[in-house]
């Protein structure tokens, strides 16, 4: 499950390497596996999970802070 996602194509753009026929400004990515991989096993350790308001207690990547 994805508990949050975030992309990081803003210098990409601005230093015009951006290649949207290629590229993603959002958390997307190619085959939907990458970023997604990526924020489950390096996430933060104890961050709190909140939806729409509700808690659903906390949340840990398989190696935090790696």
């Amino acid at each position: 499950k994805i508990i949050g996602a975030q992309h990081f194509a803003q210098a990409a753009i601005a230093s015009g390497t951006f290649n949207p026929s290629i590229d993603f400004a959002s958390p997307l990515d190619g085959d939907g596996h990458g970023s997604h991989t990526a924020s489950i096993a390096a996430g933060r350790n104890g961050i709190p999970v909140r939806l729409y308001g509700h808690e659903f207690g906390k949340a840990s990547g398989m190696a935090p802070r790696a």
